[in-house]
């Protein structure tokens, strides 16, 4: 059952992996291919060089998203397959963590070193793509006190967070996940949208100060 089962996650991996490096060097022979005339509709309005760098910038931009899909792939790999998150399981054991405490360590040590991992793929895109465009506005100093503030941020919010979530899961039985769902969605709500990517934020910074001021119903009020 368990090589069956380990096949069937190689197998997706790979598929995976092999759609995302199609799809995205499909859209790199795309973008190549009409790098060397303005479309029709937007002659009047663009020019032949600012076509060609923007089309340069989606090439670099999209090979960076290929390298980032290859090292998440191994990242994925060297955890499970590799022994990764037993080592972790096993430090964390030897340094006497039990309970509560253990989850959360091999939770947020899990996080810390896939955020370590995407720092310098970030500071690459950074300085290497957007500052080779003419888009970067962010200092060294910044972008190193900007990866430090968010990880603090992180770690303030997200900690309780989690802990209450893994001790819903010891406690609740099947239904854990009712819990957390109903908890996560009483602490933050969705803010914005950009395309298809959702940007969440505390509820109280969402919802209107009116709407939060309205006093509780009665129990007889509701019915």
């Amino acid at each position: 059952m368990t090589y069956t089962m380990t096949l069937v996650f190689a197998a997706v991996l790979a598929a995976t992996l092999a759609l995302k490096l199609w799809l995205g060097a499909r859209q790199i022979r795309y973008v190549g291919a009409r790098a060397g005339a303005v479309p029709a509709a937007f002659a009047a309005s663009i020019g032949l060089d600012d076509h060609r760098r923007a089309a340069r910038y989606t090439i670099a931009k999209q090979g960076m998203a290929l390298g980032q899909a290859l090292l998440g792939a191994a990242a994925f790999v060297a955890l499970t397959w590799l022994g990764g998150l037993q080592w972790l399981y096993d430090q964390l054991g030897a340094w006497g963590l039990r309970g509560l405490p253990f989850d959360i360590g091999m939770v947020a040590c899990v996080l810390l070193g896939l955020g370590l991992l995407d720092l310098p793929l970030d500071w690459v895109q950074r300085f290497g793509i957007e500052q080779r465009f003419g888009f970067n506005r962010m200092t060294q100093r910044m972008f190193f006190a900007d990866a430090a503030k968010s990880m603090l941020v992180g770690a303030l919010l997200g900690l309780p967070l989690l802990a209450v979530v893994l001790a819903l899961m010891r406690v609740a039985g099947p239904y854990w996940w009712l819990g957390a769902w109903l908890f996560w969605a009483g602490f933050i709500t969705t803010k914005t949208r950009r395309g298809f990517e959702r940007v969440y934020d505390l509820t109280e910074r969402v919802i209107p100060a009116a709407v939060l001021g309205q006093p509780t119903p009665s129990v007889e009020a509701r019915w």
